[in-house]
């Protein structure tokens, strides 16, 4: 049997919004909230049933809206 070998990517390689920004991230993982749920959420709507998705935006929003622009 053989096994998978695999190694975590450096983390500016796999970013995500909600971590906030940084300079150095090359790939930015939309993990969560998309672009089109960022500006619902920026104009004070929500999306019921996906309030998750608010929890993450709601971490950073500037790093959201900044990335969200890219």
């Amino acid at each position: 049997m053989r096994r998978l070998a695999y190694s975590d990517l450096p983390l500016e390689n796999n970013w995500k919004p909600y971590w906030g920004t940084d300079p150095d991230a090359r790939i930015i993982h939309f993990h969560g909230p998309k672009a089109q749920d960022i500006r619902v959420f920026q104009r004070g709507g929500d999306i019921p049933s996906q309030a998750h998705l608010v929890e993450l935006w709601q971490r950073d929003p500037d790093a959201y809206e900044t990335y969200a622009k890219l």
